[in-house]
């Protein structure tokens, strides 16, 4: 199969029309920078059918309540793998998939988007992923990677906020287009996926994500409460892009992590990252650059993000009274329980404060032929 025979079911499968937050669509022409529109999930079709032969579009598999940030996560049913791809035929690549695939013992993906000289596996599952499953749904994406790595698994794998290619578009100018394979409706057992490539994740390593999640569930609380008076905070601006930086590393990038804190420090002060770059590209760019190898440096100074005393840092710098604690509910930040009280979850507000400035455009716009 080239193209989607059935647009509508083919998107509602990836993204139901009860879901939350917004999907988010992005082209990049040329020379110029990349441009985003947000939908809500019952357009998508519409879209697909209206960007036929458009060049450079995406999509985003999972959800958001803004830009595609984790801190701006909603939810996602998807799971998936980019591949790098040589030329060759569509038949002998998608038996070269099934093949590897059954030799891991995973589960067929849903269909697979192929895109010149690369392809997305993509497997959606049945029940999905919330911001509470951050930890879980990262692990998962890791894990995959580190499978699929001798089939061609690509970095953007490991990335909960990555995009997919929309089928119908162009490669660029090439005059190729991205296509699916071997499409089937039915979803998958989130359940039997997960515990296909989580076999051999030691429980520890389950475990050490969770409470590395509930600090960072924990904090974004801390911020939701505090919203309104972030302005105000001047005096520690620092520290929440130190502790987003420290509690976010595990789950991303160091290209992820610094849009991250970009969008942290476009809410802490109210400004585009263009009006403020010059005073904090010199903090957040270290930060997400030593982050994810379990350090931040600031001002020649080492901080280990897994220092045991971390947590209750975040609580002290924060000041974060006995009031607050209780009525957040604040457990791993306040307890000092030493990673005990990782199974403890917590669900954001059903609109909570979004990460980051507002930058996205109208879609008639990113539809143009020559979008700017």
């Amino acid at each position: 199969m080239g193209l989607i025979d059935n647009p509508r079911v083919f998107y509602e499968t990836i993204h139901p029309r009860q879901a939350s937050g917004w999907i988010v669509v992005r082209r990049k022409l040329p020379g110029k920078r990349r441009t985003e529109a947000r939908i809500p999930a019952n357009q998508m079709a519409t879209l697909a059918n209206s960007a036929v032969g458009l060049p450079d579009l995406s999509f985003s598999a999972a959800n958001f309540y803004g830009r595609p940030l984790l801190l701006n996560f909603a939810e996602t049913r998807c799971l998936y793998a980019h591949i790098a791809t040589s030329d060759g035929s569509t038949s002998d690549f998608i038996y070269d998939t099934y093949s590897y695939l059954a030799s891991l013992g995973l589960p067929l993906p849903n269909t697979i988007i192929q895109h010149p000289r690369s392809a997305v596996l993509l497997w959606v599952v049945d029940k999905p992923y919330r911001s509470q499953d951050i930890p879980k749904l990262a692990l998962v994406q890791q894990t995959l990677r580190h499978l699929l790595i001798g089939f061609g698994a690509q970095q953007e794998t490991n990335e909960i906020t990555s995009l997919l290619p929309l089928p119908g578009t162009q490669a660029g100018l090439s005059g190729l287009f991205t296509t699916i394979s071997a499409y089937k409706p039915e979803p998958v057992t989130r359940g039997r996926l997960e515990n296909a490539v989580l076999e051999t994740v030691p429980a520890s390593s389950l475990e050490h994500m969770h409470f590395r999640g509930s600090v960072l569930t924990e904090l974004q609380l801390l911020w939701h409460n505090r919203s309104l008076d972030m302005h105000m905070e001047h005096k520690r601006h620092i520290d929440w892009l130190i502790f987003f930086g420290a509690s976010l590393a595990m789950f991303c990038s160091p290209k992820q992590l610094r849009a991250e804190l970009i969008a942290v420090a476009e809410s802490l002060t109210g400004h585009y990252w263009k009006d403020i770059a010059a005073d904090y590209k010199a903090l957040i760019d270290p930060i997400s650059s030593t982050a994810s190898e379990g350090l931040i440096e600031i001002d020649g100074h080492q901080l280990s993000v897994n220092y045991p005393g971390w947590e209750q840092m975040i609580a002290g710098r924060l000041e974060v009274s006995s009031t607050e604690s209780r009525d957040l509910g604040l457990r791993v930040l306040t307890d000092a329980t030493n990673g005990a009280s990782f199974t403890n979850i917590h669900y954001l507000p059903q609109s909570p404060t979004v990460f980051g400035a507002d930058t996205f455009v109208p879609l008639r716009r990113l539809l143009l032929r020559n979008a700017a």
